[in-house]
């Protein structure tokens, strides 16, 4: 008998894209993977004493309620995640984000909401042959892709430092992402499924994103399957956990004089703390960019903060695009490092305060940006400069972490500033180089421009792990 495949645009396969209805339900064949009948009907009750079992300790967030697979799917599931728990179960996030992902593909009551299947077998139904799933589209929101990715991309073999997305992915760790990874395990060569499964990047008609929530590495959690608190994994099978090396700016003002400013609206004077002159923070942005930009040699090549610095995957959901890679815990992140925010400034006609109309006032400056980020440092959006608080890493950042010396929780009071650039504390020697090469040159740096007489207005005080001390200068 010869096989024929018909390929099927959106809608001539399944006709019920709903909510508790299925895409497929039990196997139609025996053998080396098993195919999944074709089934497009509601969600049954699992009955059978063998198949709850399985779903209740493998599936615990679908227990006690309707499912789109059989015991004999379960079996086959459970089967397949023997080798996953293997591979990946010594980072308990990893683990329980690649046994969602299949959950929820073998058994949500929802089922049809993200999976489509384009390939089945039969294509034409008949008494005699029940129609079989060769190929599905899985809907998986581009959120937990690539949290799955980074709760699995550090976890290596025991006993090895060689990383399980070496198998996992089909090719060399270093060069999965995300999408190679679902690709390879969506593949039938490997032993993870019966079908082809499609990982689509954009949504069609009528369906909607599987985007359970993703488990992180670096933070504990409840884990469904023990109802206890799994612990992170270690900094071996997570960079996230490895300690964070601190290079750290404390700058004051050395003549502090009172700055502050009539607020526009009721001309009611509002005063800041000393650091707080433009002319400051404009210095002191630049000092920041200066360093995080700053090139070192190594090796014949040269590296920057961007090649050793801590990534920051806690972006807030509704934050802009991601500017900056690096985690850098600054004042200057409520205006996005941007030194045109922070010189900006607008009249009550939303002009630029250079360019107002003779009858127009000056309204919002970089005052009334400070005074609301620091109140609301999440907020994607303060109305009067009309410009987001969230850090250019996407994340937000505490005034509480960045200023120092302010009467709590006065913050706009404060007389210093503090500026963290967080770099990761590598395990392996090679890397480590970098960032002691980096150190290094920063502590260079600072001694040359602490010394420069143009800063004398400044008193700074820096400091990084390779240091014995910190230094001071006046």
């Amino acid at each position: 008998m010869s096989l024929f495949l018909q390929v099927n645009s959106y809608g001539d396969i399944i006709k019920n894209h709903t909510k508790g209805y299925c895409v497929w339900y039990d196997q139609c064949t025996t053998g080396y993977k098993p195919k999944n009948c074709l089934y497009n009907g509601p969600a049954k009750n699992l009955t059978n004493p063998k198949g709850v079992q399985i779903l209740n300790n493998l599936c615990p967030e679908l227990r006690d309620q309707p499912t789109c697979c059989s015991t004999k799917q379960l079996q086959s599931l459970d089967n397949n995640l023997q080798t996953l728990i293997q591979l990946t179960g010594r980072c308990p996030a990893c683990w329980n984000n690649m046994r969602r992902l299949y959950c929820q593909l073998t058994c949500s009551q929802d089922q049809s909401l993200f999976l489509d299947p384009t390939v089945v077998y039969p294509f034409t139904p008949s008494p005699s042959i029940k129609q079989y799933i060769l190929e599905v589209q899985y809907f998986v929101s581009p959120q937990f892709k690539q949290g799955l990715f980074d709760s699995c991309k550090d976890v290596t073999f025991p006993g090895s430092s060689e990383k399980v997305l070496s198998v996992l992915c089909g090719t060399s760790a270093d060069r999965c992402t995300p999408d190679k990874l679902l690709r390879f395990m969506g593949n039938t060569d490997n032993i993870f499924t019966s079908c082809t499964i499609q990982y689509p990047d954009h949504l069609i008609p009528n369906l909607s994103w599987m985007n359970q929530t993703v488990f992180k590495c670096n933070k504990p959690f409840i884990d469904p399957q023990t109802n206890r608190t799994a612990s992170v994994c270690s900094c071996q099978d997570c960079a996230a956990s490895c300690p964070v090396r601190k290079e750290r700016l404390t700058i004051k003002s050395t003549h502090p004089s009172p700055a502050g400013y009539h607020r526009y609206a009721d001309e009611k004077w509002i005063p800041f703390g000393p650091i707080f002159h433009l002319e400051l923070l404009n210095q002191a942005l630049e000092l920041q960019t200066a360093i995080s930009t700053m090139k070192v040699l190594f090796e014949n090549s040269t590296i920057t903060l961007e090649d050793i610095c801590q990534n920051s995957t806690d972006h807030l959901p509704f934050a802009p695009p991601v500017t900056e890679r690096c985690e850098i815990q600054s004042v200057f992140q409520y205006f996005q490092n941007n030194k045109t925010r922070l010189n900006k400034c607008l009249t009550s006609l939303g002009l630029n305060c250079s360019y107002g109309h003779k009858f127009d006032f000056k309204f919002a400056d970089f005052h009334d940006h400070l005074l609301f980020c620091m109140r609301y440092p999440a907020s994607p959006f303060e109305e009067m400069l009309q410009e987001p608080c969230i850090a250019a890493f996407g994340g937000a950042v505490l005034p509480g972490d960045v200023l120092a010396g302010f009467p709590s929780p006065v913050y706009h009071n404060a007389t210093s500033l503090e500026i963290t650039f967080l770099v990761k504390n590598f395990l392996k020697d090679s890397k480590m180089a970098k960032v002691i090469a980096w150190e290094k040159s920063f502590q260079l740096f600072m001694e040359d421009y602490v010394k420069n007489p143009l800063h004398a207005n400044l008193t700074i005080t820096y400091s990084t792990p390779e240091m014995s001390k910190d230094f001071l200068y006046v």
